[in-house]
């Protein structure tokens, strides 16, 4: 994969939304949704070229895999330090919960919010996981930065650990 399809992530969703509506029975609505589609791909240094390769390897980067990966070791680095996040208090994820939890996985997380969409207030995070829904059944899997989204929608659609 090179540098300037790395770049779609940050826009993926909005990229999406663009391509949905080309399928618009409205002409003005297709023309416009293809003007804000270039103008979006223009301003972040994405060509056609780069959606179509995006578009037949949509796995994670190199840089997302890394991400992960030292992600990881982080997370074993501090169980293994007796689950101390260095200031003296026991080690907590971003929700709150206490250190030696196992998250739901990657699928799991996405089905619990896919089954809850409408509950979600934001057209954002319905997209969102309408778009990493159908990623997760395909298993490609999600960026570190996607993985942190699914983990929060999870919690406030009630999910647990």
């Amino acid at each position: 994969m090179n540098a300037a399809v790395a770049n779609i992530a940050p826009i993926a969703g909005k990229l999406a939304k663009c391509i949905r509506m080309l399928g618009d029975k409205n002409r003005g609505e297709r023309a416009a949704a293809f003007r804000v589609l270039e103008r979006t791909m223009e301003s972040n240094g994405v060509d056609w070229n780069d959606l179509g390769d995006r578009i037949e390897q949509p796995g994670l980067s190199t840089a997302d895999m890394e991400a992960i990966l030292e992600r990881g070791k982080e997370l074993g680095r501090q169980e293994t330090r007796g689950a101390s996040n260095g200031h003296g208090t026991p080690y907590a994820s971003s929700h709150g919960t206490p250190g030696n939890h196992q998250m739901p996985s990657l699928l799991d997380m996405v089905m619990f919010c896919f089954n809850r969409v409408d509950q979600l207030p934001r057209d954002k995070d319905r997209d969102f996981i309408h778009d990493i829904h159908r990623r997760a059944i395909w298993r490609y899997g999600a960026s570190a930065k996607q993985q942190i989204w699914i983990e929060d929608l999870y919690f406030k659609l009630g999910g647990t650990i």
